[in-house]
C-alpha cells in the first residue's frame, strides 16, 4: 500500500506541475479526486499512522502554507498549499521533511539559472508545484538511500 500511495502522489504532483506551468493554477476537481484516492490508500496502511499527532505533523506544512496564501494573497498560491497537504496525506512525517528539504535544491537551481540568464527580478514569481514535485522525488530517493 505504501509504495502505491507514493506512486499516486508522484503522478498527481507531475500532473499538477504541468497545470501550474501552463495555466499558473490547478483545477479543483483533480485535487478532490487526488484526496479521494490518497486518503483511503493511506488509511488502509499501518495502524500507528492513524494517530492524531502523526496526522497533525503531516498536515502542518500544508496548513501553514495555506495560511500564508491567505495572508499574502497573490504572492503564494493556494494550489501550492493543497499539493503540500496531498504530500502530507501520502507520506510519513520523515519522508515529508526530506521532501520539503529536497525542494531547496531545485529552487536554488531555478534562482541561480534566472540570475545568470538575467531574468531575475525582485518580484519574480516561481511556479512552486514543479519545484515541490522535484523536491519530493529527490527527498524520497534520499530517504530510501539513507535508510
Amino acid at each position: 500500500m505504501e509504495f502505491s500511495t507514493k506512486v499516486v502522489l508522484i503522478f498527481l504532483l507531475l500532473f499538477f506541475s504541468i497545470q501550474d506551468l501552463k495555466h499558473r493554477e490547478i483545477g479543483f476537481l483533480p485535487v478532490v479526486l487526488g484526496i479521494l484516492i490518497l486518503l483511503p490508500l493511506r488509511l488502509c496502511g499501518v495502524p500507528e499512522e492513524r494517530e492524531g499527532l502523526t496526522w497533525m505533523l503531516k498536515l502542518l506544512p500544508g496548513a501553514a502554507y495555506l495560511l500564508t496564501a491567505l495572508w499574502k494573497g497573490d504572492k503564494v498560491g493556494y494550489g501550492d498549499g493543497v499539493c503540500m497537504l496531498l504530500a502530507g496525506i501520502a507520506l510519513w512525517p520523515g519522508e515529508l521533511l526530506c521532501g520539503l528539504l529536497g525542494t531547496l535544491i531545485p529552487l536554488l537551481f531555478v534562482v541561480v539559472y534566472q540570475r545568470r540568464k538575467g531574468t531575475w527580478k525582485k518580484d519574480n514569481l516561481i511556479p512552486y508545484i514543479p519545484v515541490l514535485t522535484a523536491g519530493i522525488i529527490l527527498g524520497l530517493l534520499w530517504d530510501s538511500l539513507v535508510i
